[in-house]
């Protein structure tokens, strides 16, 4: 049986399935994956403004043919096995032709283990940023938020009024997008599990640009009743304060994953290219090397690198490369909501990757309510 699921990558074709393991049990090796792209006949360059169609993929070995939907057992009685394919939309990440630079392009560096008591570190990781990205108000919502945070944890954060506004706004303008639309529309829905089983059969979900859940998630057919708590439970998960030091409300979700921390000398979190960008353009990150180095020269892409910020070192970190805000954060709410504290496997444009996130443990903003501690993307 093969299962429909629309094309994450837009006309991306990704390279072989990698073994996936998280940076953290393997620190010296990352992950350089560059996706094949083709541009169809006519098809305008550039980002992508709309859905075209869905792709079809045969099921790994040992999956069973029967979609898991959340609290519905298969027909067949057995548990509901990984997470069926995800999607996005062409906008989401950001792509070129293979033969023609057009917002993107990352220099190849080096590859090797550490920098530590090495050479100087090689040229900028970005040759080329199109910042003309940069304007559209999703982009230009998230960057107005990377500045408001101290980066050292132990420090209590002031959040000003301002601070507030633009948290909102930003909320706002990624909700706009197809993507958060479409997040939400599937937490919202309701008897799933009967719409599938009346059926009787394997059903698509087209118009979804997430998976359907298994039953192990845990995750309510009816999550949210409104797009307004949506926003609000967003808001609390990601922007709200918790402390990684000695009491102090110094972190949130948001800083750890997009804007980085400094934390007992090394850098902590920092999973975001636009910050990695903007931040050696000042000349405040240098890049030192990365891990992996695929044979692919297109994005969207998934790196894994060593770094200095300011001085402070991170043994190997991961990011997605040319993706926008909206697919991030969509992504890593999706994984959380569903997969807190594991890894969440997705297939994106028929190429496995896994998203791993965690759970804030010391502190909650409600029953059963907790924030993120971090969410990336794993690399090997």
């Amino acid at each position: 049986m093969k299962a429909l699921a629309p094309k994450m990558w837009g006309w991306c074709r990704l390279g072989p399935p990698c073994a996936l393991r998280s940076p953290r049990a393997s620190p010296r090796r990352g992950f350089l994956q560059q996706p094949r792209c083709h541009q169809r006949p006519g098809a305008p360059a550039g980002l992508r403004a709309a859905l075209r169609g869905r792709s079809q993929q045969s099921p790994a070995p040992g999956h069973h043919h029967q979609p898991a939907v959340p609290g519905c057992p298969r027909r067949d009685g057995r548990p509901g096995g990984s997470l069926p394919p995800a999607v996005s939309a062409p906008r989401h990440c950001h792509q070129r032709p293979h033969h023609v630079p057009r917002d993107l392009a990352v220099r190849r560096g080096v590859q090797k283990g550490s920098p530590k008591g090495s050479s100087p570190p090689p040229p900028r990781l970005y040759a080329f940023v199109n910042e003309r990205l940069f304007s559209k108000p999703t982009y230009a919502s998230f960057i107005r938020l990377l500045d408001n945070y101290q980066r050292a944890t132990g420090r209590e954060e002031e959040v000003t009024a301002e601070e507030l506004r633009e948290q909102d706004t930003f909320l706002r303008e990624v909700m706009k997008t197809e993507l958060m639309k479409k997040l939400f529309a599937f937490l919202h829905q309701k008897s799933e599990c009967g719409a599938w089983e009346e059926r009787g059969r394997r059903v698509s979900l087209p118009q979804l640009l997430f998976p359907c859940l298994p039953p192990r998630s845990a995750l309510p057919a009816d999550r949210y009743g409104s797009e307004q708590e949506f926003l609000e439970d967003l808001k609390e998960m990601w922007f709200g304060l918790y402390s990684r030091g000695n009491g102090e409300k110094d972190s949130s979700g948001f800083e750890h994953v997009f804007s980085g921390e400094i934390k007992k000398g090394q850098v902590s979190g920092f999973h975001n290219w636009i910050r990695f960008y903007l931040l050696e353009k000042q000349g405040l990150v240098n890049y030192y090397s990365h891990n992996y180095n695929g044979p692919w020269d297109s994005y969207p892409d998934v790196l894994g690198l060593q770094f200095s910020w300011d001085g402070f070192y991170k043994e190997v970190g991961s990011a997605f490369i040319g993706c926008s805000p909206e697919f991030e954060f969509g992504v890593y709410t999706l994984c959380f909501i569903a997969r807190p504290g594991r890894a969440c496997h997705l297939s994106l444009g028929g190429h496995s990757i896994s998203i791993q996130t965690y759970t804030w443990t010391k502190s909650t903003y409600g029953p059963g309510k907790k924030y993120i501690a971090t969410a990336y993307v794993i690399s090997p």
